[in-house]
């Protein structure tokens, strides 16, 4: 049973489900918080935030969020939701049927003939993220799940832009990429739960805009690096879990 649910008319409202924000921490210091869609509209706002040591233990933002699309037939479905300017992009929201808490978050998209889960879960006393992926119905024979992080490493109090510091590069492990932007962080992994096909090509997205903060007159825009993206197979029934971490 849930002890919170939105319906889809609340979901797709991004007056009302912006103002709805959801946080797990790891009892560590780590946390991840956004909103119910998943749009983040908060510099603080993020998926994987933890204590840095080497910068005496305050928290600092490692992954800002992962963008999902589906592809079927060649045609691609970008779950996520990001604001440039006054401009939504791409409107994953759109496909959010259900979002429930019981007691971890699962959001609920339906794509045509596919229905699609996301659970999110920070392991306690772990610097470990997990997000759940299950496709619960499928129209067609052949889907694609393709995941696009995107990379801050930077204070959480603070905003980052594009700069010729960042170390693009990646370290390849077992299902999955390890990357580090700047000295004095820690590794980030990504990995798969399954074998993955990854496609590395780094790109800046600029002028990330986070409402809130333009709303109260504070900084607002950050340029944020996605390293490239993940793809895999998946079918119906599946389950495919991402873990995000700073060990392996």
């Amino acid at each position: 049973m849930a002890y919170l649910k939105f319906n889809k008319a609340e979901l797709v409202n991004l007056e009302y489900s912006l103002k709805r924000e959801l946080l797990a921490t790891n009892r560590a210091g780590g946390y991840s918080n956004t909103t119910i869609v998943c749009c983040n509209t908060r510099k603080y706002h993020g998926l994987f935030a933890v204590p840095v040591g080497k910068f005496g233990g305050h928290r600092h933002m490692l992954l800002s969020t992962a963008d999902e699309t589906l592809i079927q037939q060649g045609k691609p479905f970008n779950l996520g939701i990001h604001c440039y300017g006054n401009v939504y992009e791409p409107r994953g929201h759109k496909y959010i049927v259900d979002f429930e808490m019981s007691p971890i978050p699962a959001i609920t998209y339906r794509v045509g003939g596919m229905l699609f889960r996301k659970e999110m879960l920070f392991v306690p006393k772990s610097e470990q993220l997990l997000i759940r992926y299950t496709l619960l119905e499928n129209a067609s024979t052949s889907t694609i799940l393709q995941i696009k992080p995107f990379l801050s490493f930077r204070s959480i109090h603070a905003l980052t832009k594009a700069n010729p510091q960042a170390d693009t590069h990646f370290t390849k492990v077992a299902n999955g990429a390890g990357y580090r932007l700047y000295s004095g962080f820690p590794m980030l992994y990504l990995q798969f739960s399954k074998p993955c096909e990854y496609v590395h090509s780094p790109d800046w997205y600029h002028d990330v805009v986070y409402t809130e903060e333009y709303r109260r007159g504070f900084d607002c825009t950050e340029d944020l690096l996605v390293p490239g993206f993940f793809e895999m197979p998946v079918r119906k029934g599946e389950s495919i879990i991402l873990s995000a971490s700073t060990r392996l």
